[in-house]
Parts: C-alpha cells; structure tokens; sequence
C-alpha cells in the first residue's frame, strides 16, 4: 500500500515537473523557490541572533572558560548579515550576479564561524556531557548551554547550505 501510494506520488510530481517545462512556468517556479531560500536565510538569521542573546544573557556571570564563544557574538553579527541580504533579495535590491554570489559566499563564511566557533565550544566540555545535568555555569545547568551551542551549529549548518544555494542560482534572482 505504501509502495504504492509512493509511485503515485511521484508520478504525480514527475506530471507536475513535465508540465511545468515551459521557459515561463520554470522562472515562476524558479522565482518562488529563490523567495523561499530568502525567507528561509532570513529566519535562520533571526534564530541564530536569538540563540546568541540567549547564551549571552543566560551565561553572562560565567567564568570566562565558558564565555569564549559568547564574547565574539557571531551568532549576533552573522544573523544581522543574513537577514539583512535576505531582505535585499527579497526586495529586488540586488540585480547583479556576482554581487549575489559575493554575498552569498560571505554568507557561507558565516555559517562556517559560527559552526567552528560552537563546535569548538562544544568540544571543550564533551567529557562532561554525559553528566551535564551534574554540573552548574551560572545557575543553568551544562546542558542548557550543550543544547544552545547544538542550536546555534545547526544555525550555522543551514546558513551554509541556503547560502550554497543563493550561491547556485544567483544568475535567476536577477530575472525578477
């Protein structure tokens, strides 16, 4: 039954895509999916800029092994970047390919900080994980700032993906 219900799901997308082969339908299609990319970076962005206040706000009487991370706020910085190039693309601002890829390509150099930032934040502590919820920094336990670091690598994750892809079709934002 579920074999089934499969082939006649792609079936029906495999029409869907046929149909939609004409040059007109494909850039219709082609400006929703880079809209959706834009929307996507952009929420990314204001996520990571929360996860960073948080971590901020929560930690801020910590010792300083565990603040390293904070004190340099590339979930704060990085977040702005995001949406502030997803809010140029979505507003048509931007009309020149290369200048897109540029972007796009800073974006993705974000995302690498903020994944190498809290990844290494993450390693510092590993040891200690499985007894996270043993140990205090600040009045919250390690594993609040276990899963604030996870968050914000997963911020990081998707900001190089979607930027990957900003990257990929940069060439269709300037059909709009």
């Amino acid at each position: 039954m579920f074999v089934i219900a499969t082939l006649h799901r792609s079936s029906l997308f495999i029409l869907f895509l046929a149909s939609a082969l004409r040059s007109r339908e494909i850039i219709v299609t082609m400006a929703f999916l880079l809209k959706m990319v834009s929307v996507s970076t952009m929420v990314v962005g204001f996520l990571a800029i929360f996860f960073q206040t948080c971590e901020l706000i929560v930690f801020r009487s910590a010792n300083n092994g565990f603040k390293e991370p904070d004190v340099v706020s590339a979930g704060i910085w990085g977040g702005f970047f995001l949406v502030l190039f997803s809010l140029l693309l979505l507003n048509n601002r931007l009309r020149d390919t290369l200048a897109i890829q540029g972007l796009a390509v800073y974006g993705i150099l974000v995302g690498i900080t903020i994944i190498g930032l809290y990844s290494w934040s993450v390693s510092r502590y590993q040891s200690a994980i499985p007894n996270c919820g043993n140990i205090n920094i600040s009045n919250v336990t390690l594993c609040g700032r276990v899963a604030l670091d996870s968050l914000l690598i997963f911020c990081g994750i998707l900001a190089v993906g979607l930027n990957a892809a900003t990257t990929i079709l940069a060439s269709t934002f300037t059909l709009d």
